[in-house]
Parts: C-alpha cells; sequence; structure tokens
C-alpha cells in the first residue's frame, strides 16, 4: 500500500488465503474444544469464540476480494478489520489462559 512499485499483490494474496485456512482450522479447533453449543458458561468465551468465527468469515472473504479484485478501499477495509480483531482475540485468549489483567496493565496501590 506504501510502496505499490514493489509489486507485492501474489504474495499478499499468498499470505491471505494462508491465513485464512489456519482460521478455519482454528475456529474448528476452538469449537471442538469449547463444545459445539451456541452460548458458554462465560461471556469472556463467548466473545472469544463469535469473534474468532467472525475473523475467519472476514478472512475468507478478504481473500476472496483479493482474487477477485475486488474494490480497494473495501479490501483494505476488511484486511484492517481482521487485523484489528486478531489483536482483540489475542487479548481475549490471554484472559481466558492467564486470567484477568494478564499484562499487568492495572496499578498497584501507591499514591
Amino acid at each position: 500500500m506504501v510502496r505499490p512499485q514493489l509489486r507485492l499483490e501474489r504474495t499478499v494474496g499468498l499470505l491471505l488465503w494462508a491465513g485464512a485456512l489456519s482460521g478455519i482450522i482454528a475456529a474448528l479447533l476452538g469449537w471442538y474444544a469449547g463444545g459445539f453449543r451456541l452460548t458458554d458458561r462465560s461471556d469472556l468465551l463467548f466473545a472469544h469464540r463469535w469473534n474468532g468465527t467472525a475473523i475467519t468469515i472476514i478472512a475468507l472473504i478478504a481473500a476472496l476480494a483479493h482474487s477477485r479484485g475486488w474494490n480497494r478501499m473495501v479490501f483494505r477495509l476488511l484486511v484492517f478489520s481482521v487485523a484489528i480483531a486478531l489483536i482483540i482475540q489475542g487479548y481475549m485468549g490471554g484472559e481466558l489462559a492467564f486470567g484477568p489483567d494478564h499484562l499487568n496493565l492495572k496499578p498497584k496501590g501507591g499514591s
């Protein structure tokens, strides 16, 4: 996007498809691990499950958009959305694995 003269379209397409197909595997394993039900015992697990599912779907749409030459702005919006959702997903996964405030962001006592 910053340096179009590099002509990285094929590389971007390969990375998108690899990420989208990996997302399918990750989503299926997540659904298997959490059980195939539409609700969960915790709100965090519910959000993590459905955010991961949405990431996979949007990544597949982005890969299709790239392959079929859709509008660049739509494609970039899809990729940006996946990137932001992945950050959120990673944080929620950390919360599930290591507990609340796993990044130690809350100040500890003091004045």
